[in-house]
Parts: structure tokens; sequence; C-alpha cells
């Protein structure tokens, strides 16, 4: 809990004593309106904005430190948390970190990989993966290794080669880099389908190497649209040849040996069958995602704007709302929207009416008021037929 008012304080700038009290307020089942509203004291007036920002933080917060717990509970169940893993889930900062950190120790089904670890060829990928020996010394190696599912020397070296291409796709340094390099570099391009219509809402929509990062949220959304309406295909791409050049640069030390071929044949095959189709569906769904919630936010925007707009440009406005018991309160506001001017007036006998009417009219006069609006509550009516009463008898132009 100490780290997550950590992370609640530094991402949102507010006192300590604050957030335990709107965490408190959240438990109780207490809405971001009504906190808003009615628990200014115990939030330090914090916006409407800054606590849902604020709700939204730390239900995800709440969300990685269960997934950190269940992760660990699993590990140490298996007897696997080791150290250096423990490090790692501590410094996890999203989901996704979790998931790649986890992944390792969740066991394949029915994979090439999963299938060439139950014929016992990890020996043989560790020997492999070390790139000390020559191909022939690894051939020679590679024939204690045969069995009944086995039986050559290249069954196993696919094999082994197999199990090595899985574990570079579970590197999380491997994975957070190709994440990076797709967000920068990767390309969207978008195909017509058999059932595309040319005249139709999507025409504009076949782009060719677009940059991922580039394009515009109404137009992801547009384009996530005609797919699922079948108009249009879509795929994004990114260099691989620069990608494969890396492996051979960073991944494939000097001192390498000539069986170094069947390590980055390895890692070539993790990375174009493993990593970057998983990787893709990934940032397609994180774009999709990240549309969605700039529409939602834009929406809001700009029904913020409509709502606090005037409702009447340029009028001076006379605002009655009605009641019985406690009388008619009435506001007037210039054309700016500021307040000039207030009064109660009542409406439960004749005189009154008479008394109130004064009222209105010695500030219509005095404001030279150009329109009045009436709200819809109790004594509604009855207001409305009084200001129209008035009206037709003053010959008001209102």
């Amino acid at each position: 809990m100490t780290n997550l008012i950590q992370t609640l304080k530094s991402t949102l700038s507010l006192n300590e004593k604050y957030i335990q009290n709107i965490i408190t307020l959240l438990e109780e089942g207490s809405t971001i309106a009504f906190i808003a509203r009615y628990r200014k004291d115990m939030t330090g007036n914090a916006s409407d904005e800054t606590l849902l920002k604020f709700q939204e933080l730390y239900e995800y917060s709440l969300k990685l430190l269960r997934r950190k717990e269940d992760i660990e509970t699993i590990l140490k169940e298996k007897d696997s948390l080791t150290s250096k893993t423990q490090e790692l889930l501590n410094n996890a900062k999203t989901l996704v970190a979790l998931d790649d950190i986890y992944e390792p120790f969740k066991g394949t089904k029915n994979t090439r990989a999963d299938s060439a670890t139950k014929n016992g060829l990890e020996g043989l990928a560790n020997i492999i993966s070390s790139m000390k020996y020559d191909i022939e010394d690894i051939k020679y190696k590679a024939k204690s290794f045969l069995s009944e599912n086995i039986k050559t020397i290249d069954e196993a070296i696919a094999g082994a080669k197999d199990i090595i291409a899985l574990r570079y796709s579970q590197e999380i340094r491997t994975k957070d880099a190709l994440r990076k390099n797709l967000e920068n570099y990767g390309v969207l391009s978008t195909k017509k389908t058999k059932t595309f219509e040319e005249d139709g809402l999507y025409k504009n929509l076949i782009i060719k190497d677009e940059k991922v990062k580039w394009l515009k949220s109404h137009r992801l959304l547009a384009i996530f649209r005609a797919v699922n309406e079948k108009q249009i295909s879509l795929k994004i791409d990114v260099d691989e040849l620069y990608l494969i050049n890396g492996i051979k640069q960073y991944r494939i030390p000097s001192y390498a040996k000539s069986s170094q071929v069947f390590v980055f044949d390895a890692y070539c095959d993790g990375l174009k069958r493993l990593l970057l189709p998983s990787l893709k569906r990934e940032l397609l769904s994180n774009l999709k995602q990240k549309a969605s919630d700039d529409a939602i936010n834009l929406f809001g925007k700009n029904l913020n704007e409509l709502l606090i707009s005037p409702p009447l440009v340029n009028q001076v406005i006379l605002g009655l709302d009605p009641g019985y018991k406690t009388g008619c309160k009435l506001a007037v506001i210039d054309e700016n929207g500021n307040y000039l001017a207030s009064d109660v007036i009542y409406l439960l006998s004749k005189k009154q009416e008479e008394q109130s009417g004064q009222k209105v009219l010695s500030l219509i006069k005095k404001y030279k008021i150009t329109a009045i609006a009436i709200g819809n509550g109790t004594a509604s009516k009855e207001s409305a037929s009084f200001i129209s009463e008035l009206k037709d008898n003053n010959n008001l132009d209102i």
C-alpha cells in the first residue's frame, strides 16, 4: 500500500492525507460525482478530472499488486521464485511487464519447442546456445540425443533450435526493444477486400506504409470500423532486415564458432514466427484502445464546453426557479454570464402575484432583460402562466 500511495502522490501531486481519504471513500462505495461535490474538505478541493484520474490509476495499481501476488504465489509453489525474478516483479510497473516476466514459467502446450523439450533436447539446445563448437562438433554431440522420436541428427538440431527460438521470444529486454521499434517505426497498410465498396464510406482509407505513431485517433477508429465491416484488411509491418542485422551485430559474439549459424537461424525464427506476430497483435489492440479513449475524452471535452457555454448569445437573461412554500427564486445575468441581481417572489395569492409582477417588471426595466428562462420544477406551469400573463398585460417584447 505504501508503494501505491507514493505512486498516486507523485503522479497526481496530492497530499498523502487526501490520498488516504479518497481511497477510503472509494472503498466505501462513494462515486466520483459524490466525492467531488460533497467531500471537498476530504480531497483538498480536487476536481472531477483529478478524481477520475485518481480512480483509474488506483484501480490499475490494485490490479498490478494483485497480479504480482498471484505470480509470486504460483512461482513459490513451483519452487521457481529466484531473487532475480523477485526483483523483476518488484520493479514491474505495468501488467504487460508482469506477463512478460511470467511467460517463461507458464509452460507451453503442443508447440514445436514443447515437443522438443519432451524429447529431451534441452541439453542440446544449451550446447548450441553456447556457440563454442563447430558445426561438426554439434552434429557429433547431437548423436547422443537421438531417440525413438528423434531419429536423425537434423531432427535433433531442428528441435534444439525450436527451444532456442522460444527462449529468445521470451526475453524481456528483447520484447521491450521490439515493442519500442514497432511503436516508433512500425507502418500500417490497408487493403481492399472483395466486398469493398468503391464509393462507400471507407473509400479514403486505403493507405500504404503510414507510420503508426502519426495516425490520428479518429482515422484509426474509422480503419478499425472498416475492418469490422469487412471492407478492408490491415497489417502492420516493420523493417525485418534491420532487426535481423541487429541480431547478427549484437547477439552473435565475435568468439562464436561456426555453430553460431544455428543460433542465428533460431533467433530469426523466434523473431518472425513467435515475437513479431504477437507484438503486432498487442500493438493493434493498444492502438484501438487508445483511439477509443481519445474519442471518449474528446466527446467529454466538447460536451463540457457545450454545457458551460451561454444558452442564449448576447442576451440579458432572467432565470426563474419555480417554487411554492419557499417562493420562486430570481436571478439576472448579463450577455457574458455575469451575475447582476437576485430576488424572491411568491405566487400563492392574487395579492402576491401583483407584488411579484411589479418586482419582475422592475428588474426587466432596470437591467433591460431580453429573455426569461423558467426551470422545470414544482410550480413551473403556474410560473410560466404568470410570466405569460405579465408579458401580455405589459406588451413586453421578451
